[in-house]
This record gives structure tokens, C-alpha cells and sequence, in this order.
């Protein structure tokens, strides 16, 4: 799905611009837009306007922060770049785009980095049952090897206490294995 946002109606400031287009890019990371197409216009001197090129600034910043994926000009939207076919082949319904093989300088086409939302298949079902018994059958062998080990250090000192209970370990793991 493409989004349009059209600055040129606005007749906006560059920083009412630029604040428009970072709430839609925030805007399609959670609703699963992929891409966004800018109007901004190419500039009354034809050397780029000031929305154009402070836009092209700001989504270089926001692409090494990971906002967005990637952007370019109008005129890399057509069936020759690499990207713009790439985005055609996620979405078969941009390629109606009006702008598309037009070549406009006076658009900027923004990828958008999409939130990944948990499906239903993608779930981990935790078997809460299971995990009280483990937990509660850990801190009974804690409190087992505890209870073992602190008489055996004080009766037979550090040494003779720590090997007087591996040996009881050894036994108990080897009484629940069934050796």
C-alpha cells in the first residue's frame, strides 16, 4: 500500500513539512504501510525547493537512526532502479501509482521500516504448570544441596565438606536416574 502525503497543498514551512512527514512515517511503521510517496514540489527555481532539500537531510538522519529503510527521488521511481522494482514486487498495487516511470524530481519516495506484529502461529504457548513444578523442584534441590553441604563444611571443614557432599549428590542424581 502506498501512502501520499501532499505537501504542496499545504503550502507549509519546512519545519511543519518536515513535522507532517515524521508523523506518517511513525504513523505506517504501526499500521503496516510500506511505502510513502512525499509531493513536495521541485521548487519555483528549479534547483530544488527548501521542503525538498531539508526532506532529503532529515530522511538521511532518520535512516541511520533506523526510522526508515531507505528513500530516493522521483526520479529513481521507475522500472529501471533496483529499489522501485523491489517495492513493486511486495506490492503489485503501487505500480498504479500516477508518478511511477514519470521521472518527477518533485517526489520523494520513503521505505518504510514496518513493525513486525506477532501472529497468532508466531506465539509460544507456555505450559505455566510445568514451569511452577520446575521452579519449585529447583529450589527444593537448592535447599537440599544447601542443607547438605553447610553441616558437612562445619563437621569436616572446607575440603572434606565440599567432597562429603558430590558424593551425596552423586548418589541422590544417581537414586532419580534410576541407576
Amino acid at each position: 500500500m502506498l501512502e501520499v502525503i501532499d505537501l504542496k497543498k499545504e503550502n507549509s514551512t519546512v519545519e511543519y513539512a518536515l513535522a507532517i512527514v515524521e508523523i506518517e512515517i511513525e504513523r505506517a511503521i504501526f499500521s503496516g504501510t510500506k511505502v510513502i510517496k512525499v509531493l513536495h514540489g521541485y521548487g519555483s527555481h528549479g534547483k530544488g525547493g527548501a521542503i525538498l532539500l531539508n526532506l532529503r537531510k532529515a530522511l538521511s538522519i532518520w535512516k541511520r537512526q533506523g526510522k526508515i529503510k531507505d528513500f530516493f527521488g522521483g526520479d529513481r521511481w521507475n522500472m529501471s532502479d533496483h529499489t522501485a522494482l523491489e517495492i513493486l514486487k511486495s506490492d503489485k498495487t503501487i505500480y498504479n501509482d500516477e508518478d511511477f516511470n514519470k521521472f518527477n524530481p518533485g517526489i520523494t519516495i520513503i521505505v518504510v521500516n514496518v513493525m513486525n506484529y506477532l501472529r497468532p502461529e508466531d506465539i509460544i504457548n507456555i505450559d505455566y504448570e510445568g514451569l511452577i513444578v520446575s521452579t519449585i523442584g529447583g529450589m527444593w534441590g537448592i535447599s537440599l544441596i544447601q542443607s547438605i553441604q553447610i553441616p558437612s563444611i562445619y563437621k569436616w571443614g572446607a575440603e572434606k565438606g565440599r567432597i562429603q557432599m558430590f558424593i551425596l549428590l552423586f548418589i541422590l542424581v544417581a537414586v532419580v536416574i534410576g541407576i
